[in-house]
């Protein structure tokens, strides 16, 4: 699409003038008639000027002013279009209103600094903070451990759970730390940790 609109907008200023140009050709009272055995005439015409070269490079620039204006609004147009598409929903609309100076001033003044997808992935990347930030306070200030067996909240130290008096923690027989009921060793003191008897 922008391919298009770019080749649409060279033809434009290519074809443009060259149709100004034979519009003016095609005029009879645009051509001046030269009589060829007139050796005045054939002397002058020889003879460089550098002045009548100005005039007709300006006599071929201006057909094309109006061609470039007229190409450049829709440019400005096309732009403004695809620029709206991809920071508002209603880029169709702001592309029909900068035909207009005024309009397409304004939109320059009001566009969003940024677009849909760049807002999108802003948003995600401040909630994925916020979850990480909730989730590293939680676990380093409002750490919960409960119990495997009934589900109830306990604490770190607890020995065994209140509700269901399931065996939480083991004590080291030597140094008395509160030890997992799988270690058969003691990580601080390094004694060897036996299983009570059943019914101990």
């Amino acid at each position: 699409m922008k391919k298009i609109i770019v080749l649409a907008f060279v033809a434009m200023m290519v074809f443009g003038p060259v149709v100004n140009v034979l519009a003016v050709d095609g005029d009879p009272s645009a051509v001046d008639t030269i009589q060829l055995g007139d050796p005045k005439v054939s002397e002058t015409a020889s003879e460089p000027d550098f002045f009548s070269s100005i005039a007709k490079f300006f006599d071929t620039l201006i057909p094309m002013v109006p061609w470039a204006l007229l190409a450049s609004v829709i440019f400005i147009a096309m732009w403004v279009y695809f620029d709206a598409s991809r920071r508002t929903n209603y880029g169709w609309l702001w592309g029909i209103a900068s035909l207009l100076v005024v309009p397409w001033l304004i939109y320059l003044a009001c566009r969003p600094p940024y677009t849909i997808e760049e807002m999108k992935l802003n948003e995600a990347d401040t909630n994925l903070r916020r979850i990480e930030k909730e989730y590293y306070q939680y676990v380093l200030t409002k750490e919960k451990y409960i119990c495997g067996v009934c589900g109830t909240p306990v604490q770190p130290d607890y020995q065994v759970c209140p509700s269901c008096y399931k065996e939480l923690k083991k004590v080291c027989p030597s140094c008395g730390k509160l030890l997992d009921p799988e270690w058969h060793i003691c990580p601080y003191c390094a004694s060897r940790i036996t299983d009570r008897p059943k019914g101990a």
